[in-house]
């Protein structure tokens, strides 16, 4: 991977890597959930079309190897969403394409994360399993009312479901379990919308900015309330020191290599 002249980048929004592969000199092509219209001016090529509905999954790994069997991609760079895609990202580490965190780094990672935070004391909203809507509203009823039932793999706000009472929750359990039988259930803190955008090197993170993030906007399309819509940086004001040191922590407990958000 010394000389790079042609890369694909996959994740639900890919436009901003795209946009930095670019700046480099380098040939982009890209597997993108929205291929907007800046993405589309950007990349050599872009896959699939746009979605005919907020909820149509994507083919990653098939429209990834399509394009791999199009052309001759030197690596292959994977950003948000693409966490939750294990055999796809397998399949990248055994070409030897993959750059960045390999995929039982991302999966250790997703797995463990709650468990890192606990044993570096940084504090998150209670947060429970259930398998049923029975056991949705249980949960639920213990953390107490509201809470919000979150996909076990997801991204972008996609799935989350608000629930301010047991029949809420018991209710919700179908849209935030997307048929894979389980859910997040976790208690409702109202706050700022933000992340951190890292800089990781195995052992060490380092922070480069803390975004506010625009969640459930419907003026930018946001087909419900927690969708992610886009974001500024950088965000400002009390917190944010904690957000840094909190976002560095986890980087580096969690091993992550290469530029990651939390």
């Amino acid at each position: 991977m010394e000389d790079l002249r042609e890369v694909l980048v996959v994740g639900v929004n890919a436009r901003p890597v795209v946009r930095s592969a670019k700046a480099l000199g380098l040939r982009v092509w890209a597997v993108d959930r929205f291929r907007d219209m800046d993405l589309c001016s950007l990349a050599e090529g872009v896959l699939p079309p746009p979605p005919s509905s907020p909820g149509e999954r994507v083919d990653w790994r098939g429209l990834c190897l399509r394009v791999l069997e199009e052309r001759e991609v030197d690596a292959v760079l994977c950003t948000s969403g693409m966490e939750h895609q294990p055999h796809l990202l397998r399949e990248l580490e055994s070409r030897g394409l993959l750059v960045g965190n390999s995929w039982e780094r991302m999966e250790r990672a997703r797995r463990d994360l709650f468990r890192a935070a606990s044993r570096l004391g940084i504090p998150f909203p209670p947060t429970e399993e259930a398998g049923s809507p029975e056991e949705a509203g249980e949960r639920g009823e213990e953390l107490g009312y509201p809470v919000v039932l979150k996909p076990l793999r997801g991204g972008g706000g996609r799935g989350i479901v608000l629930a301010r009472s047991r029949g809420e929750a018991e209710r919700g359990f179908g849209a935030a379990s997307s048929g894979r039988g389980r859910v997040l259930v976790q208690k409702y803190v109202e706050g700022r919308n933000a992340s951190a955008s890292l800089m990781c090197g195995g052992e060490e993170a380092v922070c480069l900015t803390v975004n506010e993030q625009l969640i459930g906007d419907p003026s930018l399309g946001a087909p419900g309330p927690f969708y992610y819509c886009g974001g500024t940086v950088p965000l400002e004001g009390e917190g944010v020191g904690r957000v840094r040191e909190y976002a560095e922590a986890l980087g580096s407990e969690l091993g992550l290599v290469g530029s990651n958000g939390l």
